[in-house]
């Protein structure tokens, strides 16, 4: 897992499906939850899925397009 604040990545850029879960409006509004293929396989999670850490319950908002 890693929280990420800001702009990210510094440089480059991450692909998503559906696009634009990082964008940086989108992180402004609400955190998000973006999983990679092989984990999101493994737990059996989809977009829109929920997932609690610890206290905090978030939505699957989109996956890792490997790259």
């Amino acid at each position: 897992m890693r929280a990420v604040r800001g702009r990210y990545p510094l440089y480059g850029s991450i692909a998503t499906q559906p696009p634009g879960a990082l964008d940086p409006a989108a992180l402004a509004a609400a955190p998000r939850l973006v999983v990679h293929p092989d984990v999101a396989r493994q737990l059996g999670l989809a977009p829109g899925d929920r997932v609690k850490l610890g206290e905090l319950e978030l939505e699957v908002s989109a996956l890792l397009v490997p790259g």
